[in-house]
């Protein structure tokens, strides 16, 4: 499950690329007891967990979101970051959706390749609809997979309402552009993101992990489109 904060002119020089995953067979219960901790704090299973409606009526139910996600040992976070977009976008000549596509099948193929990831012989994208350009990235992002990795993968265009890994995704996005953007504007976010720091046994959302980590996983990107 990915969500992408990629905004071509939003006033920061960086990208931030996010998804979500766990093995497919547990998907239903994951997205059950996340169904049961916005039940818990008042709220319908089809409210949407977003970063950009954090506030103080929903912190509480932001912050459990966030405790389970770091206890359960099937969840895990990738975020990708690129630096210095504006070098890259000119130093590779790409309109903005070309480097889209390139983050997301480079990121994808970075999870791919960690030693712990067992099998795409199952593999399931779901896609955040971003756009009407968004089918036909995904099919493009999937055929280049199913290239390098020569294994069918299953593709689909969601809406993150829907979608709770999307859901969660965008929450860790959101909090890593937030923390590199040094934004200060709201104490509910800045509680957030130090639980998150706090479950996750991190310094800082920003810093580049070790390939092989699993649980919450951060890359920098330097402009080769090699993952190493």
């Amino acid at each position: 499950m990915q969500e992408l904060k990629i905004i071509k002119n939003d006033g920061f020089d960086f990208y931030v690329l996010g998804c979500c995953y766990t093995p497919k067979d547990l998907v239903p219960v994951i997205k059950s007891r996340i169904v049961e901790i916005k039940n818990k704090f008042g709220y319908k299973s089809d409210y949407e967990i977003k970063w950009s409606k954090i506030n103080g009526k929903n912190l509480k139910l932001v912050e459990d979101i966030i405790t389970f996600v770091a206890t359960d040992p099937n969840i895990f976070i990738k975020v990708w970051i690129v630096p210095n977009k504006t070098e890259k976008d000119y130093k590779f000549i790409l309109k903005h959706e070309h480097l889209y596509n390139v983050m997301y099948r480079l990121m994808l193929k970075n999870i791919f390749e960690m030693p712990a990831f067992d099998s795409m012989a199952k593999c399931y994208l779901n896609f955040d609809i971003r756009n009407t350009k968004s089918e036909s990235n995904a099919k493009s992002i999937s055929d280049y997979l199913e290239l390098n990795f020569s294994s069918k993968i299953n593709t689909s265009v969601v809406s993150s309402q829907n979608e709770e890994l999307v859901q969660i995704a965008d929450l860790f996005t959101g909090a890593v552009s937030y923390e590199r953007s040094r934004y200060s504007t709201s104490q509910n976010k800045l509680e957030v993101i130090d639980l998150i720091k706090k479950e996750f046994g991190l310094i800082s959302l920003n810093r580049k992990t070790a390939k092989s980590s699993m649980k919450y996983n951060c890359f920098i990107w330097d402009g080769r489109h090699g993952t190493k």
